[in-house]
């Protein structure tokens, strides 16, 4: 008995976690797959680049084209953003998050 009670005093306050939504998750995957050589190339050159830091031998040359390539897959996914109205942009930033957190909002998401 003590248990529930301690249980339902850790929960009060807490916000719920969102509840993701089924359309813009459609959304922002059809945009990934009709987009998927963009999305691939910026996966990869970002895990390259990182890599290579690791390693200890970083490539200046490859770091700029992989920020590059992101920079081209966030313009895209920024455009379809824009065409959101307010309150579903927020959610879009969490999908976002949710879906691709290579790609999320620096402080756009909950």
């Amino acid at each position: 008995m003590r248990r529930l009670f301690v249980r339902g005093r850790r929960d009060v306050g807490v916000p719920p976690e969102p509840v993701p939504d089924p359309e813009l998750s459609v959304a922002i995957r059809a945009y990934a797959e009709a987009h998927s050589v963009q999305f691939d190339r910026a996966m990869r050159l970002l895990a390259r680049a990182e890599r290579l830091e690791s390693e200890g031998t970083p490539s200046e040359s490859l770091r700029r084209r992989a920020e590059r390539a992101r920079a081209e897959v966030e313009a895209g996914l920024s455009a379809l953003r824009d065409s959101l109205d307010a309150a579903q942009r927020h959610a879009f930033d969490r999908e976002l998050a949710r879906l691709f957190p290579a790609f999320a909002r620096p402080g756009g998401h909950a």
